[in-house]
């Protein structure tokens, strides 16, 4: 980053590139208003993605039962244009910047990991707050509960609070904000064929692909859900409690507030992975049971 010339930043209103997240040459990031209007133009752009796929399924409706029901329409919109789109957008953002987890992962120093600004972790943290704040009131909309509604609210504050005004975990947001939402994609997907929180009668009617986003879902789920999350939480603790060695430095000074609320909202979803563990194995053996697998 400190070895690519900078350059003065244009005045831009929508963030897309890498480079229009970068420092310029007289050491500012994007502005509020440059990072507002691009949440803006975010959230719009799922909305009309969602309304365009609505329109897709309504044309198509005759081509199956189960396209003929207003509600499973909706809830499949939603689920693929908005939350599998969102999920799988940031994760290949944050498989692209996965060089830097190899980089610094093993550096005995954590100011990097905590401290520094990367335009490719500022680029993921801000689309999945807009993708939050969506889903936020797509849950509202859908009355989904409380737990939804907080788990929202946490995970766009933990996004922004990392953003500004103060760059903080960066390198752990390529990996929480960004790759391990290949998962969730997968999850959104899968959730279509859910007759609760999806499209009836979707699995009765393809139990086949059911079964294979099921099976690749618990592969995602253990591996970056379960291994790969407990290594960076630790690893991510254990740089909290190092900086928190130093309490009289500058920069922990001007990010405690932000650092221990994260550390709280990171403990919180991290008890809530445990519970989905559980519930996942749960519904592994009730599917399996029903292919007389078990």
């Amino acid at each position: 980053m400190e070895n690519r010339k900078r350059k003065r930043r244009k005045k831009q209103w929508v963030l897309s590139s890498v480079e229009s997240f970068e420092i310029d040459e007289e050491g500012l990031t994007p502005s509020y208003t440059a990072l507002m209007s691009t949440m803006g133009v975010v959230i719009l752009s799922l909305y009309f993605v969602e309304q365009g796929l609505r329109q897709f399924l309504i044309s198509i409706q005759d081509a199956h039962p189960v396209l003929q029901s207003d509600y499973n329409r909706d809830v499949a919109a939603r689920h693929i244009g908005v939350n599998a789109f969102s999920c799988f957008v940031v994760a290949v953002f944050g498989w692209k910047a996965r060089h830097l987890i190899y980089k610094e992962f093993s550096a005995k120093v954590p100011h990097n990991r905590v401290y520094l600004y990367d335009p490719q972790a500022a680029r993921i943290m801000l689309y999945f707050a807009a993708f939050q704040i969506k889903n936020f009131f797509d849950s509202l909309k859908w009355n989904e509960g409380p737990e939804f509604l907080m788990h929202h609210v946490l995970a766009a504050g933990s996004s922004l609070g990392g953003l500004v005004p103060h760059p903080t975990f960066h390198f752990y947001a390529i990996f929480y904000m960004g790759i391990s939402e290949f998962s969730t994609a997968v999850l959104s997907l899968l959730a279509n064929f859910d007759d609760v929180h999806g499209a009836k009668g979707l699995g009765d009617a393809f139990p086949l692909v059911k079964a294979i986003l099921g099976g690749f879902f618990v592969v995602l789920f253990i591996s970056i859900r379960v291994f790969a999350w407990s290594i960076l939480t630790y690893r991510y603790f254990s740089d909290v409690w190092t900086i928190q060695s130093h309490r009289n430095d500058f920069d922990y000074q001007r990010r405690k507030t932000f650092i221990r609320w994260n550390s709280v909202s990171l403990g919180l979803v991290t008890l809530l992975q445990i519970v989905w563990l559980f519930e996942v194995l749960k519904v592994c053996q009730l599917e399996m049971a029903k292919l007389g697998m078990l």
